[in-house]
């Protein structure tokens, strides 16, 4: 069997900004560092838990850092919600990669506010997976022509040299 070298990085970080469950007063643990929690935190936007899955992989080299979100969760506003209270920056993100869930009558009108959202953040890489759905791959190639990458079963994203 082949093996890919990888790179060596100093740190890897897996957030979860999405997923069906959550429990703000867990504490942290010598791998899961927790979201902070403020004094006044029942003052402000809280997290929020829904079905689907979202994850921020970031990679930490010297002085670079990059980071990757996987999938989008399913509502209209969930992850960007969740994105905002943890302090995540849209323009921070070097790739958006899996189901967008914008397919079918319910999620088609938010296409265009997607796309809109998506070139605020301006990622390098934008790899739609399932769910998205034919009209908004279609106009995330079109929007995004040197970011666009169509995926497949078997397909290996290779980032990076």
């Amino acid at each position: 069997m082949a093996t890919i070298p990888l790179e060596a990085v100093d740190r890897v970080e897996v957030l979860s900004v999405m997923d069906n469950s959550i429990d703000v007063l867990m504490g942290n643990t010598p791998i899961a560092r927790r979201a902070r929690r403020e004094r006044d935190a029942l003052s402000k936007p809280q997290l929020r838990a829904e079905h689907g899955v979202s994850m921020l992989v970031t990679t930490y080299e010297g002085g670079d850092k990059d980071s990757f979100l996987f999938d989008t969760g399913v509502t209209v506003d969930g992850v960007l919600h969740n994105m905002d209270v943890l302090g995540i920056k849209g323009n921070e993100l070097h790739a958006v990669i899996g189901g967008f869930h914008l397919t079918g009558p319910t999620f088609e009108p938010i296409i265009a506010p997607t796309i809109q959202t998506l070139k605020e953040f301006q990622p390098s890489i934008i790899v739609p997976e399932h769910c998205t759905g034919w009209k908004a791959t279609h106009l995330l190639a079109r929007e995004f022509p040197d970011a666009f990458t169509p995926n497949s079963v078997g397909t290996t994203m290779v980032i990076g040299s």
